[in-house]
């Protein structure tokens, strides 16, 4: 069993609140990779496992134009709930590889980092 938790707006939302504003949760119950919820009859899906996901870090060039993009996106609404967009976060970066002393200049800009071998 599982379930999908859809968030009121006024409690921080989902991405689609202007559709969803309301809060919603679905039950769903498991047969092999189906499943099927009483809460949404008539439907059912069949989900293949993904064993995670893989990256490429951008070029200096690159992520600072995203970077740009996205803090004009931020900027067109910045009291939006949900925002539209999330600036780089130095408390959540992960950043392997990356020299303790060099961590802090390169999760507070989201630059790019060029490893040395």
């Amino acid at each position: 069993m599982g379930y999908t938790g859809v968030f009121p707006q006024n409690n921080g939302g989902g991405f689609l609140t202007e559709h969803f504003p309301d809060a919603y949760k679905a039950v769903w119950d498991f047969s092999g990779q189906t499943a099927t919820s009483r809460h949404i009859p008539g439907v059912s899906y069949t989900g293949m496992t993904h064993p995670g996901l893989m990256g490429t870090a951008p070029s200096a060039q690159l992520l600072a134009k995203w970077n740009k993009r996205e803090g004009d996106l931020i900027a067109t609404d910045p009291q939006r709930v949900p925002p539209l967009a999330l600036p780089p976060e130095p408390d959540q970066a992960i950043l392997g590889g990356v020299p303790a002393e060099e961590f802090g200049r390169v999760a507070g800009g989201g630059r790019a980092h060029r490893a040395t071998a």
